[in-house]
């Protein structure tokens, strides 16, 4: 049982497969975006571009970009672990933000199995919990009793994997069906969909009998003007995860 409380607020958006003319056009596809991941793995997160300022543009976020953002692994409620890259800053000497700018699996296999349980915008909302509640950024509070309201969180607003999420909300249950994709060990991110606005979760974190109590304070949801795949190496189509 947990012993911390969080929300987010907002309907979850529908998963899916995007359609396919053929098994081949998908293979073919498959094939490109395993040798492009292969290839550049080490930079893959460099996709995602640069942060987000919703406020406070003299406050820097760190690592300033383009430097590589800092890293963390974090375990989902599915049960994959997942890498997640972020940037810090403490705006206007009031905020405490945390900028997500991308999170990967360990293989598309291992992301695959993740997105029949959940949708994008169920692993984004995930992420934020343990992103908070592991607290690598070392925001306060610290102490028992304590709380903070200044907690803020920016990310894209629609983000697209490398791997099918196939989970549909309110659609029973579901079944896995037979993997076909990659089995390689290589990263699968989820990023930002090119030219998608950002939105700001903001939350008040206090520490109770020891534990995390995180609530959602309020959302800007941001825009999702891309909902199709924009590039050869996008081949599933983009996730609305904010509102």
């Amino acid at each position: 049982m947990r012993k911390y409380a969080f929300s987010i607020s907002g309907n979850n958006t529908k998963g899916g497969v995007f359609g396919w003319n053929s098994t081949l056009v998908r293979t073919c596809q498959m094939l490109v975006l395993s040798l492009f991941l292969l290839g550049f793995g080490p930079d893959i997160q460099a996709q995602s571009g640069p942060p987000c300022y919703p406020d406070c543009p003299s406050s820097i976020y760190q690592p300033v970009y383009p430097a590589p953002a800092w890293t963390t692994n974090i375990t989902l409620d599915c049960g994959a672990t997942v890498t997640v890259y972020y940037r810090t800053r403490y705006a206007c000497n009031t905020w405490y933000d945390l900028y997500i700018e991308s999170f990967e699996f360990n293989s598309p296999y291992e992301g695959w199995l993740c997105g029949h349980t959940m949708t994008a915008k169920e692993m984004m909302d995930d992420v934020m919990e343990k992103m908070i509640i592991q607290n690598p950024m070392n925001f306060p509070p610290f102490g028992e009793g304590q709380c903070e309201i200044n907690w803020r969180i920016s990310k894209g607003n629609c983000w697209y994997p490398t791997f099918a999420i196939v989970k549909v909300v309110g659609g029973g249950e579901i079944s896995v069906g037979t993997y076909t994709g990659s089995t390689e060990i290589i990263p699968a991110p989820l990023w930002p969909c090119p030219q998608t606005t950002c939105c700001l979760d903001a939350f008040q974190v206090c520490i109770v009998n020891g534990q995390k109590v995180i609530t959602h304070l309020s959302n800007t949801p941001g825009l999702c003007p891309n909902p199709v795949p924009p590039s050869p190496f996008q081949i599933y189509p983009c996730y609305e995860v904010c509102n």
